[in-house]
């Protein structure tokens, strides 16, 4: 304790002012240990937190980011073979629907 505490403690031993005064003291000291003892709790359920969500972040971003990757790739293809599939319908209309065309004009008398 603080030299000036002592002195005072001193000075009011046996009196009923001296008890009291070791009892705020007492409590005090109790009160600031149990703060000490729950804010380092808190702090270390907050640092555990903090270790879960960085090794979550560590863990889970470059899965999903290799998962868009590869979703990336798919709709790519998916777009190109879909392309080459309009392509090949628009050449088979651009022989077929001449040609149906020209029937229809035959027919028609023009």
């Amino acid at each position: 304790m603080h030299r000036s505490f002592i002195c005072l403690a001193e000075l009011l031993k046996g009196t009923w002012l001296g008890m009291l005064y070791h009892q705020i003291i007492n409590n005090s000291l109790s009160i600031f240990f149990n703060f000490v003892k729950q804010t380092q709790c808190n702090l270390n359920k907050e640092i555990s937190l903090i270790t879960i969500c960085a090794v979550l972040a560590l863990v889970i971003v470059p899965v999903i980011s290799v998962a868009v990757r590869r979703f990336g790739r798919f709709l790519r293809e998916l777009s190109h073979q879909t392309q080459a599939a309009a392509a090949l319908a628009s050449s088979i209309a651009e022989v077929c629907i001449p040609e149906h065309l020209v029937a229809c004009d035959l027919l028609m008398g023009m």
